[in-house]
């Protein structure tokens, strides 16, 4: 994949960490752009499949890293599942 510079503001004391990861180093290359990628994801304007393309793996690759990392692949409120199961246990008594 084509890449290009992207000049972005970081503290001062974390720049030497942003300029050190090599593109060679495909662990941390890897792990840098899905952080950038990650509020994309998570705000809904883009798909979890449309980042793991871009990242040039698959979305349960990406899936995976996301969970090592305690980022919940699923974003919803306890109130928001319990609402989905209610829901589910109606729907499943009304097509007995």
């Amino acid at each position: 994949m084509k890449t290009v510079e992207v000049k972005i503001k970081v503290p001062e004391e974390i720049a030497h960490y942003v300029k050190s990861i090599r593109e060679d180093d495909k662990e941390l290359y890897f792990m840098r752009n899905a952080m950038l990628l990650y509020p994309f994801v998570r705000k809904l304007q883009m798909s979890r499949g449309r980042a793991a393309e871009l990242l040039g793996v698959n979305k349960f690759d990406l899936i995976d890293f996301y969970s090592s990392i305690s980022i919940p692949f699923i974003n919803m409120t306890e109130e928001d599942l319990q609402d989905d199961l209610e829901t589910f246990e109606r729907l499943k008594e009304k097509n007995k």
